[in-house]
């Protein structure tokens, strides 16, 4: 049995890009992973495949677990010899429960390693452009929870001593507090007119910051439907900064547009990237996830390889499922020289590229099934060897059936699934003072959406890659749909750009 080992890591403010790099080592080899509901999802991507993912939230009104259970839970895995790792948002030391986790794994004599995380009292001011401190107005900060462990927060709190501190303050845990927590300051003499700032969602998709003053703040949050959980209080002459650059952001054409980026979590993480990156808000759902298949029938055409002339991908997963089984066979890459690699557009082209240094012999022009099956017919030179075409299990058989009309010989194999992500919780909604999109990459991400029992609610509009996902689209009743230009996610980008453009 292998020694037991315990990460207490923190995943940091919720966006996953400010994750630490050694809490995503400690992600990409552990065996269990007990997290929280502040941990963004798509992180848990980077586990290893078998590893045991357990969620125990906790959240202001509603425990998943009781945190007895968790600290019983990290200790029973750990002593199975597995490597654990228990992954809380933010830090796992600054108002979480970690230091009662550690005195326990000490108890049961199991080694750990503690992560630091970012703490979202800093970067979530940060990110909103609100420093913690400035030499000008605010020499110091203090960090108050305003969640407490027992009793009124006011019996737990010194809000005299804090209305006398002239620095700035933040609460972390306190929206559902906030009412008393502004009206002690003001009692204890913080002047009413103090700027106080509320961030919801700070660093993620969602992020939006309350600007008012410390009289105000409480009512106008209330009454602000933007204003959720999570949420961080700022109040001091910091508060009322805005330090954030508004001035790229107006030259960008998404910044307007709100995308929820549906599809393996490659393609979210992909597509939500280029979307940020010009300007816009994008949600991942990775609500698809890859299962390999037929792995003794791939073994046995990786065996007997020379047997085909031409290799066509229609994807990346295709593409990386295929050369990772290549490889692992340690079969040396000249094995393919007489081999023309075809691909279905320019994105996977530009993967196999960087990711196994060759260049793609044959790209169609129209980037779909339908242009890379009349590549294919023309590139094939008769007596030469078979096609083959690894592919998905769910993917249209266009090219398969216009190889077999054409008699061409051709060997297909279904060596991998697109099948529905349990663990992904899925909520779209149109967003207030924006304009929201829902963007599907394939037909088979459609149909485990759809099948699922999820809807994209009125005032979504949907955009996607390609016809056969837009008639899979049309297939369940939606028919107001925009269709990316080219078939692939730079496609999409350009799409969402024109359909700005006109609003």
């Amino acid at each position: 049995m292998e020694k037991p080992f315990v990460y207490i890591a923190g995943a940091g403010p919720g966006n996953p890009k400010y994750m630490t790099i050694r809490t995503m080592e400690a992600l990409k080899q552990c065996d269990v992973v007990i997290y929280d509901n502040l941990v963004d999802e798509t992180v848990l991507y980077n586990c290893p495949d078998g590893c045991e993912k357990i969620y125990a939230g906790k959240a202001t009104g509603h425990h998943y677990m009781k945190q007895e259970e968790i600290t019983a839970l990290i200790v029973e895995k750990a002593l199975e010899g597995k490597k654990v790792l228990r992954l809380k948002g933010g830090d796992p030391f600054v108002f979480g429960r970690g230091p009662e986790e550690c005195e326990e794994l000490k108890k049961a004599g199991i080694p750990y390693e503690i992560v630091p995380g970012v703490t979202s009292a800093i970067s979530v001011p940060m990110a909103a452009g609100i420093p913690v401190t400035n030499r000008l107005t605010a020499r110091s900060f203090t960090v108050i929870t305003g969640h407490t462990a027992k009793g009124k927060i006011n019996d737990e709190i010194n809000f005299n001593a804090l209305a006398q501190t002239g620095g700035t303050l933040v609460f972390l845990m306190g929206l559902g507090a906030i009412d008393e927590i502004t009206s002690e300051l003001i009692k204890g003499g913080i002047d009413a007119a103090t700027p106080a700032a509320v961030i919801s969602d700070g660093t993620g998709a969602d992020q939006y910051v309350l600007r008012s003053n410390v009289a105000e703040i409480a009512k106008k949050s209330t009454n602000d439907k933007r204003i959720k959980t999570p949420a961080i209080i700022v109040i001091g002459q910091n508060a009322e900064l805005d330090l954030q650059s508004h001035i790229a952001a107006k030259d960008k054409l998404l910044e307007n547009a709100y995308v929820y980026c549906l599809g393996t979590f490659e393609h979210s993480e992909k597509l939500a990237s280029l979307i940020t990156e010009n300007g816009g808000r994008a949600h991942r759902i990775p609500h698809l996830k890859i299962v390999k298949k037929a792995e003794e029938e791939l073994n046995g055409i990786l065996e007997n390889i020379d047997e085909y002339s031409v290799i066509a991908f229609t994807g990346r997963n295709s593409l990386e499922i295929f050369m990772n089984a290549f490889l692992a066979h340690g079969y040396d890459i000249r094995k393919l020289g007489n081999i023309k690699i075809a691909v279905i557009g320019t994105s996977t082209g530009a993967y196999l590229r960087e990711q196994y240094h060759l260049t793609a012999d044959i790209v169609p022009c129209e980037y779909t099934s339908d242009g890379l099956l009349t590549s294919l017919k023309a590139a094939y030179e008769v007596g030469s060897g078979k096609i083959l075409l690894p592919r998905a299990e769910k993917g249209n058989d266009t090219i398969s059936k216009g190889l077999l009309d054409a008699e061409i010989p051709f060997d297909e194999v279904k060596i991998y699934d697109t099948v529905y992500n349990e663990n992904v919780r899925i909520s779209i909604e149109k967003q207030e003072g924006c304009n929201t999109y829902a963007a599907f990459g394939s037909a088979a991400g459609v149909h485990e959406f759809f099948s699922h029992g999820n809807t994209i609610p009125e005032g979504v509009k949907i955009i996607c890659i390609g016809k056969y996902t837009k008639d899979a689209l049309e297939k369940y009743g939606t028919w107001d749909v925009e269709m990316a230009e080219p078939s692939t996610i730079s496609g999409i980008i350009n799409r969402l750009s024109k359909l700005e453009e006109n609003r």
